[in-house]
């Protein structure tokens, strides 16, 4: 049992972990989807672009959706075997698309995934600076 892999919805060690989402999340069902894909995209630094992308796109969420219905059974064999993403999780992504408010929700995740973060490099960076500083009483000495 100790050799099973973390679940891709769970954060890797010194990963950023969220709030559980509230309970009248109208959302919450597609809240682990949602944040797994807001993650990666703030991990790889791709931000701005996605939402730009997601912003540009607005208008299409539910034919994408349709269209991610149509190709789930093919990118469902790819994604599992790369180990992306599981075939219920591309249904519950596509279900998400449905709704209008889709990519309002996403960039809004996204955005919130990107603050979290750069939050965490500017304590990173306070205790290194902390750690490079003289304290008073290493001087006396």
């Amino acid at each position: 049992m100790a050799d099973e892999k973390p679940r891709k919805d769970e954060p890797r060690p010194g990963e950023i972990v969220n709030p559980s989402p509230d309970p009248d999340d109208e959302f919450a069902e597609f809240r682990p989807v949602i944040r797994a894909l807001a993650r990666k995209i703030v991990r790889y630094g791709l931000t701005t672009p996605a939402i730009i992308l997601l912003e540009a796109e607005r208008p299409l969420n539910w034919i994408l959706s349709q269209g991610l219905h149509v190709i789930n059974p093919t990118l469902s064999l790819a994604t599992e075997f790369l180990s992306i993403a599981s075939h219920d999780d591309l249904d519950r992504f596509a279900r998400f698309l449905e709704r209008r408010e889709a990519f309002g929700v996403l960039i809004e995740e996204i955005e919130r995934q990107e603050a979290l973060r750069e939050e965490l490099r500017r304590l990173e960076r306070g205790d290194r600076k902390r750690k490079k500083a003289k304290l008073p009483h290493e001087e006396l000495r």
